[in-house]
């Protein structure tokens, strides 16, 4: 037998429980939920009822413990992107917020998170250079077929002075500045 775990008890404590775990799996591409999935569905409906996912992974040749990680990377995924969706849908929000203590007396955090989140005060790591824009779903292939790939953005659209062109002054006198 390929594996004794109890992983059903486990799963089943998911926000949602099974129902949520099988919309997870659905959404994921791991080869082994593919494969739970695929037996799964084979399963008639009254019987589903009377077998566990134990003893349906096993019929589809994969370990509990298999089924147990890839439930757990589909849920994560799931989750993951829905708060990614959150978080950026209510960023204006947020940044309007932000701006409007940023503006009080005491405002003095908000400031210097604006301020460094638009590169103007420095992070404790340095600075972030982020060369590639991520774009999905763009047609690829004659047949119109989508795919998700990085675009590399050219060196000199990265540079600062594209960005604010009089930062390049600002700069030459700083070298100017530091070499007399």
């Amino acid at each position: 037998m390929l594996g004794k775990a109890i992983i059903t008890p486990q799963l089943k404590m998911a926000v949602g429980g099974l129902k949520a775990v099988l919309e997870a799996l659905r959404a994921s591409e791991d080869e082994d939920a593919v494969a739970f999935l695929s037996k799964y569905d084979q399963v008639p409906v009254g019987d589903r009822e009377k077998l566990t996912w134990e003893e349906i992974a096993v019929a589809a040749g994969i370990s509990p413990k298999v089924l147990m990680g890839a439930s757990m990377i589909a849920l994560r995924d799931v989750q993951q992107n829905t708060a990614s969706i959150m978080a950026m849908t209510n960023h204006p929000k947020i940044m309007q917020k932000r701006i409007a203590f940023a503006k009080r007396e005491g405002g003095v955090r908000d400031r210097d998170a604006i301020d460094t989140h638009l590169g103007f005060l420095p992070t404790k790591n340095g600075a972030v250079i982020n060369n590639r824009i991520q774009v999905a779903n763009l047609p690829s292939g004659p047949n119109g077929d989508r795919e998700e790939r990085e675009i590399e953005v050219p060196q000199d659209l990265q540079m600062m002075d594209d960005v604010l062109p009089e930062w390049n002054n600002i700069r030459v006198k700083l070298l100017e500045g530091a070499r007399d």
